[in-house]
């Protein structure tokens, strides 16, 4: 039961599924790599997509689209800033992201001067570039729910959803029985004058904002739609066979006289007033593609916005697009993937899984081009046996793609799981498999990945924790060199100097009960021997930055490490505490610096809020709760300063 309230939570998001294996590769079946076929016009994508409906349309409509996904885990303003502009990295700390050269949308962004942070609705600016912060102006963002934010120049893009909402002065239909009515929604603010920011332009998408990668002042922005001009209807409260047999005619009558308009998503564009700029299909026909095998009605869009020109009329010029369901994003400064996936009704799950997803469970990934200031391209598509964890699962080194796989996902777990690293190279539009290795954790599922150069390090886990190292220094041979087995799990694995790797995770008993959260330092420098070489552990906590790691700092110039923790015990207090920890690395040790909390830290007080993310800025440490700004000193943790989100 817990398995199928977390699929219908989920959306019952599987992975495409293959026809079955072709020939072995190390052990492991090579997978056929079927690439995406272009539409050629509005006439083709209409003919694709009513004739798929009419064979999948039931009394109930189309399964898919239930939108945004919810997981458990949720002064005056004078004065010049600093004429000398900081550096990243050196005079202050940038988001923890994944792939150098890519930066990652987050609730926080400095650039050394300024920080600014999404809370409860609204837009905090502060100046950092003196001895303490200075709050200089804010913004309340309205009826929306803003997730992300890229700050470039005087410009910050916000990007989220509007909770249903929408441009213009009707709100959105209720009579139109879908699932998919999520709107996201992109906000361009200008910063020119800090102690008033303004919203200038407010782009609207059809669809759920997914993730975005920037690279060189380009913005790459994923979204997912489902087709919302389809007035389906339900059998109603008799829900008898005439009313379902009613419904059904019904709605095969709506995909027959459905049009292109009720297919493709639709964008609107406003300034700052409300005034509508421009507005449209999200993409064109010709550039939207489908996969050879049918993989559901949901658009995977692929939108180029330019930083510097901001949200302009030929905002979704270009935008490319894919007929399925999609989730983890991966960019390198060259490429973006996305790994699709297709929707799976769960009422027809709850009968059991189909036969053909136990045993050829496979993922499907597309190769986008984004080398150059132009937008997105499309460029090949692959597969991998199993499920990704999440976008650490991928990782594209010297042209080729490693992506590591479970072959069962989590609410399908078995004695028989295994994971595997395959590499993909990508030859004649297609990622073609040319190695890979197998065997990784059998009856245990992937917890963390990274890849670094030519190695790989993966962690299973059930009851004990391996660590695997993977040699990748030949990608038609990968291998596994080495392997650590310890208790417990590391959820995130992040690279703290040559030969050292930091996990944050759990610490379990033997029998594999989680006991808190647990920071471990690995000894790396020997492929063939992994060794964990120390340990900080704290009973009955939880961090943020085991499911998100730009809640993860590791400043390096003071071999500082700051994690939010959540307890329920009473090592780091009474009844409880909420805040973040602090770390320091010195050699081979980890030793408890310290604590940090807004307020008392109390748990019943803070539990809803908490410290979200750290960042250090010159000799201070900053801590961002949902309640407010606090700035320390870097070397002794002391409050410095104190300014509450109001």
């Amino acid at each position: 039961m817990r398995a199928l309230r977390a699929l219908a939570a989920m959306g019952i998001l599987l992975a495409s599924c293959t026809s079955g294996p072709v020939t072995g590769l190390g052990g492991i079946p090579q997978l056929l790599a079927g690439g995406l076929q272009p539409f050629d016009d509005c006439e083709d994508f209409l003919s694709y997509v009513k004739g798929h409906g009419l064979e999948h349309v039931t009394a109930w409509g189309l399964g898919g689209g239930w939108g945004p996904v919810f997981f458990d885990a949720e002064v005056a303003a004078e004065g010049e800033f600093r004429a000398a502009q900081p550096t990243a990295g050196v005079d202050y700390s940038t988001t923890n992201i994944q792939t150098s050269g890519v930066d990652e949308p987050d609730i926080v962004k400095t650039d050394g001067e300024r920080l600014l942070a999404l809370v409860r609705g609204r837009l905090f600016v502060f100046d950092v570039s003196g001895s303490a912060p200075r709050k200089v102006g804010s913004l309340r963002l309205g009826d929306v729910w803003m997730r992300d934010m890229v700050l470039h120049g005087d410009r910050a893009l916000l990007l989220g959803e509007g909770w249903g909402g929408g441009p213009g002065p009707e709100p959105l239909r209720r009579d139109v029985v879908s699932h998919g009515g999520s709107i996201s929604l992109l906000m361009e603010v200008d910063l020119t004058d800090p102690s008033d920011p303004e919203i200038v332009r407010r782009l609207y998408l059809d669809g759920r904002y997914l993730s975005a990668r920037i690279a060189d002042g380009i913005v790459r922005v994923v979204v997912s739609s489902f087709p919302v001009g389809l007035e389906f209807e339900f059998p109603g409260e008799r829900g008898g066979l005439q009313a379902k047999r009613e419904a059904l005619e019904h709605n095969r009558g709506v995909i027959r006289a459905s049009t292109v308009e009720d297919w493709v998503p639709h964008h609107v564009l406003e300034d700052g007033d409300g005034t509508v700029l421009a507005e449209g299909p999200l993409l064109d026909c010709a550039s939207a593609h489908h996969p050879t095998e049918f993989a559901g009605f949901d658009m995977l869009t692929v939108l180029t916005l330019d930083l510097e020109e901001g949200l302009s009329a030929s905002a979704t010029e270009g935008s490319v697009g894919v007929l399925s369901a999609g989730e983890t994003v991966y960019a390198s400064p060259e490429s973006l993937y996305v790994a699709t996936q297709r929707w799976i009704d769960p009422i027809a799950f709850e009968r059991g899984m189909p036969a053909d997803l136990r045993e050829d469970f496979t993922t499907q990934i597309h190769r986008f081009d984004i080398s150059e200031d132009e937008p997105a391209t499309y460029r090949s598509s692959g597969r991998v046996p199993g499920w990704l964890l999440n976008q650490f699962s991928m990782d594209e080194h010297e042209g080729r793609l490693r992506v590591a796989s479970t072959d069962s996902p989590e609410f399908w777990a078995t004695q028989k799981a295994e994971s595997v690293v395959t590499v993909l190279e990508e030859r004649a539009g297609a990622l073609v498999p040319v190695g890979s290795v197998g065997g990784l954790g059998e009856g245990e599922r992937i917890y963390a990945v990274r890849f670094m150069g030519d190695v790989g390090y993966v962690v299973t886990f059930r009851q004990v924790d391996p660590l695997y190292v993977v040699d990748l220094s030949d990608p038609a041979t990968p291998a596994v060199t080495g392997e650590l087995k310890i208790p417990g799990y590391s959820a995130y694995l992040h690279p703290v100097g040559e030969g050292r790797l930091l996990g944050v995770g759990q610490d379990a008993t033997e029998g594999g009960l989680t006991r808190g959260t647990q920071l471990s330092l690995f000894d790396v420098s020997d492929p063939a021997d992994p060794r964990r070489i120390d340990t900080v552990k704290i009973a009955d906590g939880s961090s943020e930055a085991e499911w998100d790691h730009h809640a993860f700092l590791y400043w390096e110039p003071e071999g500082l490490v700051v994690v939010p923790i959540t307890t329920w015990g009473d090592e780091l207090g009474g009844g409880g505490f909420s805040g973040a920890v602090a770390v320091r690395l010195q050699g081979d040790g980890l030793w408890k610096a310290g604590t940090l909390s807004h307020g008392d830290g109390a748990v019943g007080e803070w539990l809803p809020g908490g410290i979200r993310r750290s960042l250090v800025v010159g000799d201070l440490l900053y801590t961002v709760s949902e309640t407010g700004l606090e700035a320390s000193d870097l070397q002794t943790l002391d409050d410095v300063a104190w300014i509450p989100f109001r």
